[in-house]
């Protein structure tokens, strides 16, 4: 049984400018992906609360975004560090719970 591969053509002014089409690209992966910069963020907000940080390699080249197996590494260190960061959420939720409460009742 033959196989008709014909090919296909687009109609003129179909086809996205190369320049356009390469926006589009790295708008798409800039959304759909995790940044390096991005879990550095993190990284510095859980070493100010005295938590584990999630691993992440070091920006090297040109390409910052996590490869998929990083992200699954990211992904359990986070699930391995939930609890923790829960205690001190509910550690900073205590604290501003506790917090003495300016009463203005006496400037009105």
């Amino acid at each position: 049984m033959a196989i008709n591969r014909k090919r296909q053509t687009l109609p003129a002014g179909s086809m996205p400018n190369n320049r356009n089409f390469r926006q589009h690209i790295a708008f798409l992966r800039a959304k759909s992906s995790v940044h390096v910069h991005e879990v550095d963020q993190l990284n510095r907000i859980l070493r100010r609360s005295g938590l584990q940080e999630l691993p992440v390699r070091e920006w090297l080249g040109t390409v910052h975004y996590l490869e998929p197996y990083e992200i699954q590494t990211l992904g359990e260190a986070a699930r391995n560090n939930a609890h923790a960061v829960d205690r001190a959420i509910s550690k900073m939720l205590n604290t501003l719970d506790n917090f003495p409460i300016l009463d203005f009742s006496d400037y009105r």
